[in-house]
C-alpha cells in the first residue's frame, strides 16, 4: 500500500511541470513571428513580392531570318503583276498600229498604203480609245498601291521597324559612337540564342542552350536598307507620275502643249484642231504611236488627219 501511494505521488509532481511546460511552448510559438519564405524573383530574403502578371500584349517573336529571301519573291510577282495587266489588255495595239512604219526607208507605193491604212483607223476610231487609255493609268496607280502597301507588310513582318529604317540608319551614322545602336543589328541581329534538344546518356531529352551565328542576316540587312531607299524613290516617281496623269486628264491645254513640245514638225494648229476635236483616249494614243513610228511619216499622218477634222488651211506650213 506505501509503496503504490508513493508511486503516484512521484506521477503527479512529474506530470505538473510537463503541463506548464507545454503551456508556455505554446505561448513562445504564438509571440513568434511566421517564418515567411522568400521569393525566387526577389533578392531580398523574408519579404514578399506581389506575383508578376503576364503583359497584355506579349512582344512578336523576330521574323525567321532563314525564310526572308523567300518572302520577298512574292512581292518580285506583285511588282510585275501590271505590266502583265497592261500588255493583256493593250492586246498588241501600238505593234499592229507601226505596221513597220518606225523605219522610214520603204517604197513609195508601200508606205502611202501603210499611211493610209493608219488614216483610216485613226479616223474611223475616233473617240473610242478612252477605256483603253484609262487602263493604262489604272496599272500606274495600281504600281503605286503596290510601292506603298509593300512598305507596309514588310514593316508588319520586321515588328514595325521598316518604315523608319533608313532614317534610323543615317541617324546611326551621324549618333556618338560610344552611345549609338545599330539598328541594322537590331532588327537583324547576327548573334542568337540557341537551343538544341538530344537524348542524353539516361535515355531522357536533354535541353542544351548556346549561341548562334547568324552569317545570313549580314546579306539581309543589306538588302533591305536597298529596299527602303529604293521603295522611297519608287513612291515619289510613281506619285509625280500620278498628278502628272491627273493634269493631262483634266486639261486638254496641257495635252496640247505636250504634243507640241514633244513632235516639233506638227504644226501647232494641227495639234490644236486634232486634241479639240478628239478624247483624252485618242491624245494617249497619238502619243504612243508618236514615239514608236518615223517622225516625218507621223508628222504626215497627223497633218491628213488634221484636214480630215474639217481644218480650214490645206497647206499648213512650217510648224
Amino acid at each position: 500500500m506505501r509503496s503504490n501511494l508513493k508511486m503516484e505521488q512521484d506521477s503527479s509532481e512529474t506530470s505538473q511541470p510537463f503541463g506548464e511546460l507545454m503551456k508556455k511552448l505554446q505561448e513562445d510559438h504564438r509571440k513568434t513571428p511566421a517564418i515567411i519564405k522568400p521569393n525566387p524573383i526577389s533578392t531580398n530574403m523574408g519579404v514578399e513580392m506581389p506575383d508578376l502578371q503576364p503583359p497584355s500584349q506579349p512582344t512578336p517573336p523576330p521574323p525567321p531570318h532563314q525564310a526572308l529571301p523567300m518572302f520577298t519573291a512574292p512581292f518580285a510577282i506583285c511588282f510585275y503583276a501590271p505590266r502583265w495587266m497592261w500588255k493583256n489588255w493593250e492586246g498588241g495595239k501600238i505593234h499592229a498600229l507601226m505596221m513597220d512604219l518606225d523605219v522610214g526607208i520603204c517604197s513609195e507605193v508601200e508606205k502611202k498604203q501603210k499611211k493610209k491604212l493608219l488614216l483610216d483607223y485613226l479616223a474611223d476610231n475616233l473617240k473610242h480609245h478612252n477605256w483603253w487609255a484609262y487602263r493604262y493609268f489604272f496599272c500606274e496607280l495600281l504600281a503605286f498601291l503596290n510601292v506603298v502597301g509593300q512598305m507596309f507588310l514588310i514593316d508588319r513582318f520586321l515588328g514595325n521597324t521598316f518604315l523608319t529604317f533608313g532614317l534610323d540608319v543615317i541617324k546611326f551614322m551621324e549618333d556618338d559612337q560610344e552611345v549609338r545602336i545599330d539598328p541594322m543589328i537590331f532588327v537583324f541581329p547576327r548573334m542568337t540564342k540557341c537551343s538544341f534538344s538530344k537524348f542524353g546518356t539516361s535515355g531522357e531529352l536533354e535541353r542544351y542552350d548556346s549561341l548562334c551565328i547568324l552569317p545570313i542576316n549580314i546579306v539581309n540587312e543589306k538588302i533591305y536598307i536597298f529596299l527602303w531607299f529604293w521603295f522611297l524613290l519608287l513612291v515619289f516617281l510613281t506619285f509625280f507620275v500620278l498628278l502628272y496623269r491627273l493634269m493631262i486628264i483634266l486639261s486638254p491645254r496641257m495635252r496640247a502643249y505636250l504634243l507640241c513640245l514633244r513632235f516639233r514638225l506638227i504644226n501647232k494648229e494641227v495639234i490644236n484642231t486634232i486634241v479639240r476635236k478628239s478624247k483624252m483616249g485618242d491624245w494617249f494614243l497619238f502619243y504612243m504611236l508618236g514615239q514608236n513610228v518615223d517622225t516625218l511619216i507621223f508628222k504626215e499622218v497627223m497633218h491628213e488627219l488634221a484636214k480630215r477634222l474639217g481644218h480650214a488651211s490645206k497647206d499648213f506650213g512650217e510648224p
